[in-house]
């Protein structure tokens, strides 16, 4: 998966960008799945454009997670690779 930690400069002040998914109860940070033959990178710039409709640049890599899901009643592993991306405008 890849995931994104996206701001925009507001003059003296930042805004983060969070996503609430319609099968989730909590706000999160926005991320989605790689598919084959795609880039994590590539992944986080085509979630942020179709689940918050917004153009951004990637300025880099900031971290790594390992976490477990269930899927089908079984358990599976995942790694999220976050990027630090700076919203661009409206998609």
């Amino acid at each position: 998966m890849g995931g994104a930690l996206v701001f925009k400069d507001r003059g003296k002040k930042t805004s983060w960008l969070l996503v609430k998914p319609e099968d989730e109860k909590d706000w999160q940070l926005p991320k989605g799945l790689v598919y084959r033959e795609e880039s994590s990178v590539r992944a986080v710039m085509r979630t942020l454009g179709k689940i918050a409709g917004v153009r951004s640049a990637i300025i880099e890599e900031v971290g790594r997670t390992n976490s477990t899901t269930t899927r089908k009643g079984a358990p599976l592993a995942r790694r999220i690779i976050y990027y630090l991306v700076q919203l661009k405008g409206k998609a």
